[in-house]
């Protein structure tokens, strides 16, 4: 999946993330963010608002638009796991998703 597309992800979620927060959350560099916001913006895809915390932050939020892309990605992103997984017996299928969210999590289970 593109950079950009993992930003409209996370943005599309909603919640008040700040460009250093939406790296943080990538794993990229807290730079990085600032030119995948800025295309995602040129598209129409996100406005960027100051924050009413601290008026020098600007946080990113999806348009309609870029909120019907976002049902639009993560549809088709569910329909292909579910498809993929449909393969795979119900006990494994149990197994990966216990092993996936102990990663997402960050502890062992």
């Amino acid at each position: 999946m593109r950079p950009h597309w993992l930003v409209l992800a996370l943005v599309g979620e909603g919640g008040q993330r700040t460009h250093s927060e939406i790296g943080a959350q990538l794993g990229i560099d807290k730079t990085t963010p600032v030119s995948l916001l800025d295309r995602l913006e040129r598209q129409g895809l996100i406005v960027r608002t100051f924050s009413a915390r601290d008026r020098r932050v600007r946080i990113p939020e999806a348009t309609a638009a870029g909120l019907t892309l976002h049902d639009k990605v993560a549809a088709a992103r569910d329909e292909a796991i579910h498809e993929r997984l449909a393969t795979i017996p119900a006990a494994q299928q149990a197994l990966l998703r216990s092993m996936l969210w102990s990663i997402a999590m960050g502890s062992p289970q």
